[in-house]
C-alpha cells in the first residue's frame, strides 16, 4: 500500500525527506495556510509558493501540489502555469472547485490545463 504525507509547511516535508522516512509521495501545499502567519493577517501569502516549489524540487519522490489557487485568490491560469512550471515531471496538482461560482468551472479548468500543457483539447 502506498504511503504518503501531507502538510502545509514545506519544511515538514523536507524534514521527513531528510530523515529518509520511507514515503512513496508527498502532498505539498503551495500556501502555508494551516495557521495565520505571525498570528495575524492574511493566510495566503505570495512568499509561500516559491518555498513549496523549492521543497518539491528537492524531494525526489512524487509530489502532489495543492492549494495552488489560494482558495480562489489567484487566477486559475496564473496558478496552473506557476504550478506546472514548478513541479517535477511525474508530479501532479490537485485543485478544488466550487461550481456555485461557475457551473462550467471543471470543464474550463480542464481545457485551460490542456492548453498550458500543449495537450489536445477534447470537446
Amino acid at each position: 500500500m502506498p504511503v504518503g504525507t501531507a502538510g502545509h509547511s514545506p519544511q515538514a516535508h523536507l524534514w521527513a525527506y531528510e530523515l529518509d522516512v520511507p514515503l512513496d509521495f508527498h502532498v505539498v501545499c503551495f500556501y502555508n495556510c494551516g495557521s495565520l502567519h505571525d498570528g495575524k493577517g492574511e493566510k495566503f501569502q505570495e512568499t509561500d509558493p516559491p518555498r513549496a516549489i523549492e521543497a518539491i524540487q528537492q524531494i525526489d519522490r512524487p509530489c502532489i501540489a495543492y492549494k495552488i489557487m489560494a482558495a480562489g485568490r489567484v487566477e486559475p491560469r496564473v496558478a496552473f502555469e506557476r504550478a506546472f512550471a514548478g513541479i517535477k515531471p511525474g508530479d501532479v496538482v490537485n485543485v478544488g472547485v466550487y461550481r456555485g461560482d461557475n457551473d462550467d468551472m471543471v470543464e474550463e479548468n480542464a481545457q485551460m490545463v490542456c492548453e498550458i500543457l500543449g495537450a489536445p483539447v477534447e470537446g
